[in-house]
């Protein structure tokens, strides 16, 4: 099973707010992901990514860190 974030950026937010949502969707998924070592998280869009490498670098590759698939 994989954790799935669909935020909706044309919803009824501000921009501040929407990337506030964003990122606390992010560190949520990577406070699950620290937890529970096989939960996968997925979202699809790829402005989110930006604005996480960006504003949020830590969570960012904190998650990308953890989504590494070592075979």
């Amino acid at each position: 099973m994989t954790g799935n974030a669909h935020i909706d950026a044309a919803w009824l937010w501000t921009w501040t707010e929407t990337v506030d949502q964003v990122h606390f969707t992010f560190a949520n998924a990577l406070r699950l992901m620290n937890e529970y070592p096989d939960y996968a998280f997925a979202q699809s869009a790829s402005q989110y990514s930006d604005w996480m490498e960006t504003k949020f670098p830590g969570t960012f590759h904190d998650i990308q860190e953890l989504s590494l698939i070592h075979i």
